[in-house]
């Protein structure tokens, strides 16, 4: 299975201290989005190990079976701001966590839209120094969500777009955009014109910096500009990372039009700090009380409500 770190809150950014005890732990525990305190998902994590033989093929045990174990095929991180995990990326890899990748959301918007992000400057940087640890094609960029106010008009993502690919040209390989959802007193989405003018310019500038533009759960078909439907956590990217294939064809379904494969998130919404005003993640819980801490047994569970949810692996080895 892959685990997704995390849609719910910025893991990597605010909490990569709690992440890295839990691994160690070897489990996490993850109260339902629905039922808050009343229904646990304990997940145990181990990262898939295979044996080979001297020829590199996979070893058998005594029933005849592939030498293979444990359950996480790879990790996939979500965060505007990864610089604490870059330099515990050694650390990752020697608990077995090799497999992992980021999905780094760079916006240029200002402090009035994303309240407690670093500075722009601050954040290519971090963007280029984690590409050039990782490798480009494990740093996905998300131009995510494109959003329009007097201030921030189509002219201005055009131009702002421009300038963060010619930044990144040679730091990512690709980059998923998409348009607000939802209803907000200060934000306005796109017109349909406005949409189609701006991706026929985002086009133009990824093919311009050798950056694969994809859209992220957007109805709008802009395959003529040569833009594909993205898949966020990709079962293609995965297989070739992998040298492997994956078991099923399922998708994850996460919201409408989404395209990813199957995860297991762990995190936990309406946990952000970052200030993000257009965040839905943070809204979440509006109806549903506070979510509570999952370093330990969450305050005001019972262990009754504490369930096993079984992970098995996502892919077939060769």
């Amino acid at each position: 299975m892959i685990l997704s770190v995390s849609r719910r809150t910025d893991i990597p950014a605010l909490y990569s201290e709690w992440f890295f005890e839990r691994l160690r732990a070897g489990y996490f525990l993850v109260p339902s989005p629905f039922i808050l305190n009343k229904k646990i998902a304990r997940v145990n994590v181990s990262p898939v190990r295979i044996e080979r033989n001297l020829l590199g093929a996979i070893d058998t045990n005594a029933k005849g079976e592939q030498a293979i174990s444990d359950n996480i095929d790879g990790i996939m991180f979500w965060s505007k701001n990864p610089e604490p995990m870059i330099k515990r990326l050694s650390e990752l890899e020697s608990l077995g966590y090799s497999k992992y990748c980021f999905l780094f959301t760079l916006n240029p918007y200002g402090a009035e839209i994303e309240q407690n992000v670093p500075p722009l400057k601050e954040r290519i940087d971090t963007f280029k120094e984690l590409s050039s640890a990782v490798g480009a094609d494990r740093v996905f960029w998300r131009y995510d969500p494109i959003l329009l106010t007097s201030e921030y008009d189509a002219s201005w993502h055009m131009n702002q777009f421009e300038m963060l690919a010619t930044q990144l040209n040679g730091y990512t390989k690709n980059c998923k955009f998409s348009f607000i959802l939802g209803k907000h007193p200060k934000l306005l989405a796109p017109t349909c014109s406005q949409k189609m003018q701006l991706a026929k310019a985002f086009a133009d500038i990824s093919k311009a910096n050798g950056i694969l533009l994809e859209t992220c759960a957007v109805e709008e078909e802009f395959s003529d500009l040569g833009i594909s439907q993205s898949k966020c956590i990709d079962p293609e990217f995965w297989e070739e990372y992998l040298n492997a294939k994956r078991k099923s064809n399922k998708l994850d379904g996460q919201r409408k039009n989404c395209l990813c494969m199957p995860s297991v998130d762990i995190g936990i919404y309406n946990t952000c700090k970052l200030g993000c005003i257009y965040c839905y993640a943070n809204g979440f819980y509006a109806n549903r009380g506070k979510p509570t801490c999952q370093t330990k047994t969450p305050r005001g569970a019972q262990l009754e409500n504490i369930y096993e949810r079984k992970i098995e692996r996502s892919f077939n080895y060769s």
